[in-house]
């Protein structure tokens, strides 16, 4: 089974490296629940479960006018919409962006 590198993002943590599983189920276990894609336009895409705010999950980070909730993890969008592995480069603007741009919620 082909593994992918992510970028893994929880409630009040820095964000983390992990390979998983390149599949439908590791996703859902990583966000935990059903998975929405939410792209960002430069062959990225953080994947968010689909119904955290209404499963009540804990606020994450803030992503413009909207909160993410719960876990998600920012991995690479082939030009099929496959996910596919970060490069070393993604990860490096990626922990960035989640650490100083995206805004870690205070609660």
């Amino acid at each position: 089974m082909d593994k992918i590198k992510i970028l893994k993002v929880e409630p009040g943590k820095p964000p983390c490296v992990k390979e998983i599983a390149n599949d439908f189920k590791a996703s859902q276990a990583e966000v935990e629940g059903d998975i929405e894609c939410v792209g960002f336009g430069d062959g990225c895409v953080a994947v968010i479960n689909a119904e955290g705010k209404l499963n009540g999950m804990q606020p994450n980070r803030r992503n413009g006018d909207d909160i993410i909730c719960g876990p998600f993890f920012i991995c690479g969008d082939s030009p099929d919409g496959d996910f596919i592995s970060l490069t070393e480069q993604q990860i490096e603007e990626y922990t960035f962006t989640v650490r100083y741009r995206l805004s870690r919620l205070q609660l």
